[in-house]
């Protein structure tokens, strides 16, 4: 695991989900782009919209 990431947030994401023991949805990286060195390329926009459309389809 690698820190790829780090900045303020004005609110968390989400704020009633624990995650543990959750699978990463398919928005995610697939192993494919991992390998090809997808996450070292992505712009900090890029980073973060996984997580924020997450957030989109599971408010509260």
């Amino acid at each position: 695991m690698r820190l790829l990431l780090t900045e303020a947030m004005g609110e968390r994401l989400f704020p009633n989900w624990a995650m543990l023991d959750d699978t990463a949805p398919s928005q995610f990286w697939s192993a494919q782009d991992v390998v090809k060195g997808a996450l070292e390329t992505a712009s900090p926009e890029e980073l973060r919209a996984p997580f924020v459309r997450l957030a989109a389809a599971n408010p509260g």
